[in-house]
């Protein structure tokens, strides 16, 4: 049932009008047919099932709306945390919420990040040890797409091959040596 419910949920695809509402009734309809009771509250739906309970909230508004919502998920006594963003928001991208979410306030829950718009592939926060949800391996290699913020390589492996230069001081007309 647990694993069902989050491969439904991101197989729901972004709606062509009334974006909102859609987008909820597809959430509630998808969850219904797991067996999940489902509490409809603005922007936000609680879900309650035998073994787990999650909570999901759409937010596209900006900055504030943002870390509002995400304060009042964190507070919500549920296992799972799902939040659904856009890509085309002025609000935090993906990477800063994750980046918060795992840094700042070291949440316990389980999270996942989702972008409706479907150009970033779904984040996820302490799922089991790969940091990934159920099923999201077959998602990696069918996209090719990997879960968390990117990872750049550090400039260090980059400065190993070239030799250090040491800096010469003193006025530029006279004659300096090198040591």
């Amino acid at each position: 049932m647990c694993v069902s419910i989050f491969t439904d949920i991101l197989q729901i695809k972004k709606p062509e009008k009334d974006l909102l509402e859609s987008l909820l009734s597809a959430y509630e309809s998808a969850a219904k047919a797991r067996g999940f009771e489902v509490q409809k509250e603005g922007r936000t739906l609680t879900l309650k099932g035998e073994r787990i309970s999650a909570i999901l909230c759409i937010e596209f508004g900006g900055r504030t709306d943002f870390f509002d919502t995400i304060t009042y998920m964190g507070s919500a006594p549920a296992e799972y945390k799902i939040l659904i963003v856009s890509s085309n928001a002025r609000s935090l991208p993906m990477e800063a919420a994750y980046t918060v979410l795992k840094k700042k306030l070291m949440v316990k829950e389980k999270w996942m990040l989702l972008d409706i718009e479907g150009r970033k592939p779904p984040m996820y926060i302490n799922w089991s040890g790969t940091q990934q949800a159920p099923g999201a391996e077959n998602r990696e290699r069918e996209t090719g797409n990997r879960s968390g913020p990117p990872r750049y390589e550090s400039r260090r492996g980059k400065e190993r091959g070239r030799p250090r230069r040491k800096m010469i001081y003193g006025a530029p007309h006279e004659r300096k040596e090198q040591d």
